[in-house]
Protein backbone atom coordinates (compact mmCIF):
# COMPACT_ATOMS: atom_id res chain seq x y z
CA UNK A 1 0.00 0.00 0.00
CA UNK A 2 0.93 3.64 -0.51
CA UNK A 3 2.37 5.62 2.30
CA UNK A 4 1.39 9.79 2.86
CA UNK A 5 3.55 12.45 2.76
CA UNK A 6 6.87 10.73 1.19
CA UNK A 7 9.10 12.52 -0.65
CA UNK A 8 10.25 11.27 -4.34
CA UNK A 9 14.12 12.41 -3.63
CA UNK A 10 14.55 9.88 -0.68
CA UNK A 11 14.00 6.56 -3.31
CA UNK A 12 16.52 7.99 -5.45
CA UNK A 13 16.43 7.80 -9.50
CA UNK A 14 15.99 4.87 -11.39
CA UNK A 15 19.03 1.92 -11.21
CA UNK A 16 21.58 2.98 -13.53
CA UNK A 17 21.02 6.83 -13.98
CA UNK A 18 23.67 8.48 -13.27
CA UNK A 19 27.82 7.46 -12.20
CA UNK A 20 28.36 6.17 -8.74
CA UNK A 21 29.91 9.16 -7.77
CA UNK A 22 28.55 11.00 -4.34
CA UNK A 23 27.84 14.99 -4.25
CA UNK A 24 31.24 16.36 -3.53
CA UNK A 25 32.49 19.18 -1.03
CA UNK A 26 29.65 20.11 1.12
CA UNK A 27 27.05 17.34 0.58
CA UNK A 28 27.62 14.16 2.09
CA UNK A 29 25.24 11.42 0.87
CA UNK A 30 25.68 7.84 -0.13
CA UNK A 31 25.73 5.63 -3.09
CA UNK A 32 21.89 4.71 -2.46
CA UNK A 33 19.21 6.73 -2.13
CA UNK A 34 20.01 10.14 -2.14
CA UNK A 35 23.01 9.39 -3.18
CA UNK A 36 21.89 7.95 -6.16
CA UNK A 37 19.44 10.80 -6.79
CA UNK A 38 22.52 13.59 -6.24
CA UNK A 39 24.68 10.96 -8.65
CA UNK A 40 21.65 11.92 -11.23
CA UNK A 41 22.42 15.75 -10.72
CA UNK A 42 26.01 14.89 -11.29
CA UNK A 43 25.43 13.17 -14.54
CA UNK A 44 23.48 16.10 -16.69
CA UNK A 45 26.02 19.27 -15.75
CA UNK A 46 29.30 20.66 -14.95
CA UNK A 47 30.19 19.05 -11.59
CA UNK A 48 31.08 22.84 -9.74
CA UNK A 49 28.05 24.12 -11.21
CA UNK A 50 25.19 21.47 -10.12
CA UNK A 51 26.88 20.22 -6.56
CA UNK A 52 27.37 24.36 -5.33
CA UNK A 53 24.01 25.56 -6.66
CA UNK A 54 22.04 22.43 -5.21
CA UNK A 55 23.42 22.81 -2.03
CA UNK A 56 23.20 26.80 -2.10
CA UNK A 57 19.18 26.15 -2.83
CA UNK A 58 18.69 23.63 -0.35
CA UNK A 59 20.18 25.94 2.28
CA UNK A 60 18.03 28.99 1.36
CA UNK A 61 15.21 26.72 1.42
CA UNK A 62 15.69 25.59 5.10
CA UNK A 63 15.83 21.50 3.85
CA UNK A 64 18.26 19.40 4.14
CA UNK A 65 18.96 15.43 2.74
CA UNK A 66 20.11 13.12 4.99
CA UNK A 67 21.57 9.54 5.14
CA UNK A 68 21.73 7.35 7.84
CA UNK A 69 23.62 3.87 8.49
CA UNK A 70 23.69 2.49 11.89
CA UNK A 71 26.40 0.66 12.83
CA UNK A 72 25.14 -2.22 15.11
CA UNK A 73 28.70 -4.00 15.75
CA UNK A 74 29.72 -0.63 17.52
CA UNK A 75 26.84 -0.02 19.56
CA UNK A 76 23.74 -2.18 20.37
CA UNK A 77 21.48 0.50 20.36
CA UNK A 78 22.01 1.26 16.87
CA UNK A 79 22.55 5.12 17.92
CA UNK A 80 26.07 5.55 16.16
CA UNK A 81 26.80 5.38 12.62
CA UNK A 82 27.34 7.34 9.29
CA UNK A 83 25.20 10.36 9.26
CA UNK A 84 25.43 11.76 5.85
CA UNK A 85 24.52 15.33 5.78
CA UNK A 86 23.83 18.22 2.47
CA UNK A 87 21.62 21.32 2.94
CA UNK A 88 20.34 23.63 5.88
CA UNK A 89 22.33 22.58 9.21
CA UNK A 90 19.57 24.19 11.46
CA UNK A 91 22.20 25.66 13.44
CA UNK A 92 23.69 22.96 14.74
CA UNK A 93 27.65 22.36 14.41
CA UNK A 94 29.81 19.04 13.74
CA UNK A 95 26.30 17.23 12.50
CA UNK A 96 27.60 15.28 9.16
CA UNK A 97 30.21 11.90 9.76
CA UNK A 98 30.01 9.30 12.20
CA UNK A 99 28.78 10.99 15.19
CA UNK A 100 26.29 12.89 12.90
CA UNK A 101 23.20 11.41 14.76
CA UNK A 102 24.46 12.22 18.44
CA UNK A 103 24.96 15.44 17.82
CA UNK A 104 21.45 15.96 16.27
CA UNK A 105 19.72 14.15 19.27
CA UNK A 106 20.34 16.22 21.99
CA UNK A 107 19.37 19.54 19.81
CA UNK A 108 15.84 18.07 19.78
CA UNK A 109 13.77 19.34 22.79
CA UNK A 110 13.26 16.60 25.35
CA UNK A 111 10.02 15.73 24.85
CA UNK A 112 10.06 15.16 21.27
CA UNK A 113 13.43 12.75 21.06
CA UNK A 114 11.20 9.88 20.52
CA UNK A 115 9.45 11.40 17.71
CA UNK A 116 12.99 11.64 15.82
CA UNK A 117 13.69 7.95 17.23
CA UNK A 118 10.52 6.46 15.76
CA UNK A 119 10.87 8.53 12.21
CA UNK A 120 14.32 7.00 12.23
CA UNK A 121 12.67 3.54 12.12
CA UNK A 122 14.03 2.69 16.05
CA UNK A 123 10.61 1.13 17.33
CA UNK A 124 9.67 -2.58 16.21
CA UNK A 125 7.49 -1.53 13.45
CA UNK A 126 7.79 -2.63 9.90
CA UNK A 127 6.61 0.35 8.69
CA UNK A 128 9.03 1.56 5.55
CA UNK A 129 8.17 5.37 5.48
CA UNK A 130 7.66 7.83 8.25
CA UNK A 131 6.91 11.30 8.82
CA UNK A 132 7.45 13.03 12.16
CA UNK A 133 7.22 16.60 13.39
CA UNK A 134 10.08 17.88 16.33
CA UNK A 135 11.53 21.03 17.70
CA UNK A 136 15.46 21.90 17.30
CA UNK A 137 17.28 23.93 19.75
CA UNK A 138 19.62 25.93 17.78
CA UNK A 139 23.19 26.97 19.18
CA UNK A 140 21.79 30.73 19.69
CA UNK A 141 19.13 29.37 21.50
CA UNK A 142 16.14 29.58 18.97
CA UNK A 143 13.72 27.11 18.63
CA UNK A 144 12.58 25.94 15.52
CA UNK A 145 10.10 23.33 13.78
CA UNK A 146 11.28 20.65 11.75
CA UNK A 147 9.06 18.16 9.39
CA UNK A 148 11.02 14.89 8.52
CA UNK A 149 10.14 12.70 6.19
CA UNK A 150 12.21 9.25 6.07
CA UNK A 151 12.72 6.28 4.09
CA UNK A 152 13.61 2.86 6.24
CA UNK A 153 15.72 -0.45 5.05
CA UNK A 154 15.59 -3.14 7.20
CA UNK A 155 18.03 -6.02 7.70
CA UNK A 156 16.82 -10.11 7.27
CA UNK A 157 16.71 -9.27 11.47
CA UNK A 158 14.19 -6.64 11.34
CA UNK A 159 17.11 -4.21 12.31
CA UNK A 160 17.40 -0.87 10.61
CA UNK A 161 20.04 -1.13 7.57
CA UNK A 162 19.81 2.48 6.25
CA UNK A 163 17.37 5.05 6.31
CA UNK A 164 17.22 8.46 4.04
CA UNK A 165 14.84 11.52 3.86
CA UNK A 166 14.71 14.93 3.83
CA UNK A 167 14.03 17.58 6.78
CA UNK A 168 12.39 21.13 6.68
CA UNK A 169 12.44 24.06 8.36
CA UNK A 170 8.63 24.99 8.79
CA UNK A 171 8.80 27.56 11.55
CA UNK A 172 8.89 30.94 9.13
CA UNK A 173 5.61 29.09 7.54
CA UNK A 174 3.96 28.02 10.93
CA UNK A 175 4.58 32.10 11.77
CA UNK A 176 2.80 33.55 9.10
CA UNK A 177 -0.05 31.22 9.04
CA UNK A 178 -0.64 31.77 12.76
CA UNK A 179 -0.53 35.60 12.02
CA UNK A 180 -3.01 35.51 9.37
CA UNK A 181 -5.31 33.61 11.26
CA UNK A 182 -4.88 35.89 14.66
CA UNK A 183 -5.79 39.00 11.95
CA UNK A 184 -8.91 37.02 11.11
CA UNK A 185 -9.89 36.36 14.32
CA UNK A 186 -9.64 40.10 15.06
CA UNK A 187 -11.90 41.11 12.02
CA UNK A 188 -14.71 37.77 13.17
CA UNK A 189 -14.79 39.02 16.90
CA UNK A 190 -16.38 42.24 16.52
CA UNK A 191 -19.12 41.35 13.64
CA UNK A 192 -19.75 37.57 16.08
CA UNK A 193 -20.12 40.19 19.00
CA UNK A 194 -22.01 43.36 17.71
CA UNK A 195 -24.42 41.00 15.73
CA UNK A 196 -25.22 39.23 18.96
CA UNK A 197 -25.24 42.23 20.60
CA UNK A 198 -27.98 43.59 18.33
CA UNK A 199 -30.30 40.41 18.71
CA UNK A 200 -30.29 40.67 22.39
CA UNK A 201 -31.71 43.94 22.25
CA UNK A 202 -34.31 43.30 19.97
CA UNK A 203 -32.67 45.95 17.60
CA UNK A 204 -33.83 44.43 14.60
CA UNK A 205 -37.16 42.99 13.06
CA UNK A 206 -38.10 39.12 12.77
CA UNK A 207 -36.68 39.18 9.18
CA UNK A 208 -33.67 40.74 10.18
CA UNK A 209 -33.22 38.67 13.34
CA UNK A 210 -33.44 35.68 10.88
CA UNK A 211 -31.03 36.73 8.50
CA UNK A 212 -28.30 38.31 11.41
CA UNK A 213 -28.63 34.58 12.56
CA UNK A 214 -27.46 33.22 9.42
CA UNK A 215 -24.10 35.85 9.77
CA UNK A 216 -23.46 34.84 12.89
CA UNK A 217 -23.32 31.01 12.42
CA UNK A 218 -20.83 31.87 8.86
CA UNK A 219 -18.92 33.67 12.16
CA UNK A 220 -18.86 30.81 14.34
CA UNK A 221 -17.79 28.92 11.54
CA UNK A 222 -15.11 30.73 10.45
CA UNK A 223 -14.02 31.11 13.79
CA UNK A 224 -14.00 27.16 14.00
CA UNK A 225 -11.58 27.30 11.06
CA UNK A 226 -9.39 30.03 12.19
CA UNK A 227 -9.05 27.81 15.50
CA UNK A 228 -7.62 24.84 13.26
CA UNK A 229 -5.24 27.09 11.22
CA UNK A 230 -3.90 28.34 14.88
CA UNK A 231 -3.53 24.77 16.36
CA UNK A 232 -1.43 23.59 12.93
CA UNK A 233 0.53 27.33 13.15
CA UNK A 234 1.22 26.93 16.73
CA UNK A 235 2.63 24.19 18.97
CA UNK A 236 0.09 25.24 22.78
CA UNK A 237 1.40 23.52 25.50
CA UNK A 238 -1.83 21.73 26.90
CA UNK A 239 -3.10 20.42 30.55
CA UNK A 240 -2.66 16.83 29.66
CA UNK A 241 -3.19 14.00 32.43
CA UNK A 242 -1.79 10.22 32.66
CA UNK A 243 -4.82 8.22 31.37
CA UNK A 244 -5.78 4.88 30.48
CA UNK A 245 -5.78 4.02 26.71
CA UNK A 246 -8.61 1.60 27.01
CA UNK A 247 -10.58 4.11 28.97
CA UNK A 248 -10.09 6.70 27.43
CA UNK A 249 -11.00 5.30 24.04
CA UNK A 250 -13.98 3.44 25.50
CA UNK A 251 -15.17 7.29 26.33
CA UNK A 252 -14.37 8.88 22.47
CA UNK A 253 -16.25 5.18 21.35
CA UNK A 254 -19.93 6.92 22.27
CA UNK A 255 -18.78 10.45 20.78
CA UNK A 256 -17.57 8.53 17.59
CA UNK A 257 -20.32 6.40 17.43
CA UNK A 258 -23.42 9.47 17.60
CA UNK A 259 -21.14 11.74 15.38
CA UNK A 260 -21.15 9.22 12.33
CA UNK A 261 -23.95 8.13 9.96
CA UNK A 262 -26.47 5.47 11.03
CA UNK A 263 -25.04 2.81 8.19
CA UNK A 264 -21.58 3.07 9.54
CA UNK A 265 -20.70 0.76 11.96
CA UNK A 266 -17.55 0.93 14.64
CA UNK A 267 -15.57 -2.68 15.68
CA UNK A 268 -13.19 -2.09 18.89
CA UNK A 269 -10.02 -3.91 18.64
CA UNK A 270 -8.50 -3.78 21.69
CA UNK A 271 -6.76 -5.52 25.22
CA UNK A 272 -8.97 -4.43 28.06
CA UNK A 273 -5.07 -3.97 29.72
CA UNK A 274 -4.15 -0.91 27.36
CA UNK A 275 -1.40 0.74 29.23
CA UNK A 276 -1.46 4.00 30.27
CA UNK A 277 -0.50 7.56 27.72
CA UNK A 278 -0.20 10.84 28.91
CA UNK A 279 -2.47 12.70 26.66
CA UNK A 280 -5.12 15.66 26.85
CA UNK A 281 -8.48 14.12 26.72
CA UNK A 282 -10.54 16.95 24.68
CA UNK A 283 -7.15 17.07 21.89
CA UNK A 284 -7.43 12.74 21.81
CA UNK A 285 -11.19 12.84 20.99
CA UNK A 286 -10.63 15.72 17.91
CA UNK A 287 -8.35 13.26 16.66
CA UNK A 288 -10.36 10.29 17.00
CA UNK A 289 -13.04 12.04 15.60
CA UNK A 290 -11.75 13.65 12.10
CA UNK A 291 -10.22 10.33 11.23
CA UNK A 292 -13.67 8.52 11.77
CA UNK A 293 -15.36 11.50 9.88
CA UNK A 294 -13.05 11.11 7.16
CA UNK A 295 -12.95 7.32 6.97
CA UNK A 296 -17.11 7.36 7.22
CA UNK A 297 -16.69 10.02 3.87
CA UNK A 298 -14.63 7.70 1.97
CA UNK A 299 -16.46 4.53 2.42
CA UNK A 300 -20.02 6.28 1.27
CA UNK A 301 -21.24 6.56 4.61
CA UNK A 302 -21.86 3.18 4.71
CA UNK A 303 -19.78 -0.21 5.89
CA UNK A 304 -17.62 -1.03 8.79
CA UNK A 305 -15.03 1.29 10.21
CA UNK A 306 -12.19 -0.33 12.89
CA UNK A 307 -10.85 1.23 15.69
CA UNK A 308 -7.50 -1.08 16.69
CA UNK A 309 -5.69 -0.12 19.63
CA UNK A 310 -2.22 -2.06 20.62
CA UNK A 311 1.16 -1.98 21.93
CA UNK A 312 4.60 -1.68 20.39
CA UNK A 313 8.37 -1.67 21.88
CA UNK A 314 11.17 0.34 20.35
CA UNK A 315 14.31 -2.21 19.85
CA UNK A 316 16.07 -0.09 22.65
CA UNK A 317 13.59 -0.57 25.16
CA UNK A 318 10.88 2.69 24.92
CA UNK A 319 7.02 1.57 24.76
CA UNK A 320 4.22 3.14 22.59
CA UNK A 321 0.54 2.47 22.01
CA UNK A 322 -0.54 2.45 18.14
CA UNK A 323 -3.66 3.31 17.43
CA UNK A 324 -5.54 2.69 14.10
CA UNK A 325 -8.44 3.71 12.33
CA UNK A 326 -9.16 1.48 9.09
CA UNK A 327 -11.77 1.86 6.91
CA UNK A 328 -12.37 -0.18 3.55
CA UNK A 329 -13.29 2.66 1.64
CA UNK A 330 -11.79 4.33 -2.03
CA UNK A 331 -8.39 4.60 -1.11
CA UNK A 332 -6.10 7.42 -1.85
CA UNK A 333 -3.51 7.14 -4.79
CA UNK A 334 0.29 8.43 -4.75
CA UNK A 335 -0.51 11.67 -5.58
CA UNK A 336 -3.57 12.04 -2.98
CA UNK A 337 -1.37 10.74 -0.32
CA UNK A 338 1.65 13.13 -0.59
CA UNK A 339 -0.82 16.00 -0.19
CA UNK A 340 -3.37 14.50 2.47
CA UNK A 341 -1.73 16.70 5.31
CA UNK A 342 -1.62 19.75 3.61
CA UNK A 343 -3.86 22.60 5.57
CA UNK A 344 -6.93 23.54 3.16
CA UNK A 345 -6.38 20.18 0.75
CA UNK A 346 -9.19 18.35 0.31
CA UNK A 347 -11.10 15.43 -2.43
CA UNK A 348 -14.26 16.66 -1.44
CA UNK A 349 -16.58 19.11 -3.31
CA UNK A 350 -16.70 22.47 -2.23
CA UNK A 351 -18.71 23.36 0.57
CA UNK A 352 -17.95 20.20 2.56
CA UNK A 353 -15.47 20.76 4.37
CA UNK A 354 -12.07 23.43 4.03
CA UNK A 355 -10.11 20.34 3.87
CA UNK A 356 -8.06 20.66 7.80
CA UNK A 357 -9.02 17.92 9.29
CA UNK A 358 -5.91 15.77 8.85
CA UNK A 359 -3.62 18.62 9.34
CA UNK A 360 -5.20 19.29 12.89
CA UNK A 361 -4.98 15.82 13.76
CA UNK A 362 -1.26 15.70 12.90
CA UNK A 363 -0.54 19.23 15.24
CA UNK A 364 -2.72 17.04 18.04
CA UNK A 365 -0.79 14.32 17.47
CA UNK A 366 2.88 15.99 17.57
CA UNK A 367 1.54 17.62 20.73
CA UNK A 368 1.28 14.19 22.31
CA UNK A 369 5.23 13.36 21.29
CA UNK A 370 3.60 10.88 18.36
CA UNK A 371 3.74 10.55 15.05
CA UNK A 372 0.72 10.15 11.97
CA UNK A 373 1.14 8.29 9.21
CA UNK A 374 -1.64 6.66 6.48
CA UNK A 375 -1.63 3.46 4.52
CA UNK A 376 -3.67 3.69 1.25
CA UNK A 377 -4.15 2.61 -2.35
CA UNK A 378 -7.00 3.24 -4.40
CA UNK A 379 -9.69 0.35 -4.14
CA UNK A 380 -7.90 -0.70 -1.07
CA UNK A 381 -8.90 1.43 1.82
CA UNK A 382 -7.24 3.43 4.65
CA UNK A 383 -5.41 2.46 7.93
CA UNK A 384 -4.67 5.49 9.75
CA UNK A 385 -1.78 4.72 12.68
CA UNK A 386 -0.88 6.73 15.30
CA UNK A 387 1.49 6.36 17.70
CA UNK A 388 1.77 8.12 21.14
CA UNK A 389 4.76 6.74 23.90
CA UNK A 390 3.23 5.10 27.06
CA UNK A 391 3.50 6.89 30.21
CA UNK A 392 4.91 4.77 33.23
CA UNK A 393 2.76 6.90 36.03
CA UNK A 394 -0.83 6.00 37.33
CA UNK A 395 -3.70 7.38 35.72
CA UNK A 396 -5.04 10.22 36.95
CA UNK A 397 -8.58 8.89 35.97
CA UNK A 398 -9.84 12.48 34.26
CA UNK A 399 -9.45 14.30 37.81
CA UNK A 400 -6.03 15.37 38.62
CA UNK A 401 -4.55 17.10 35.56
CA UNK A 402 -1.08 17.91 34.92
CA UNK A 403 1.21 20.23 33.63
Amino acid sequence: MNRAALPDVTAGPPKGTGPGSGPGEGCSAGTAGIGSWFAMVDATQPEHTSRSRFKQTLQLSGIALFEYQPDWARDADGLRGEFRWCGARFGIDGIAGAAGLMKLLPAVIAPDREILLHVLGFDRSRDNARRGEFRVSQADGNVIDVVCDARIEFDAGGRVSAVSGVLKDVTERRRILGGMAHEMNNLLQPVALLGRDILDRNLVAAEGASQLEIVLEACRKAGRIVGDVLAISHRARRRGMVMNARRLLDECLHLVRVSLPKDVSVALRAPEDALNIFVDRIAFTTVLLSLAANAAAAMDNRGELVIALDAMQRSIGARFLRLRVIDSGCGMDQATLARAFEPFFTTRPVGLGPGLGLSVAQALVTEMCGTIAIDSAPGAGTTVTVIVPVHEGDPANGIDPVD
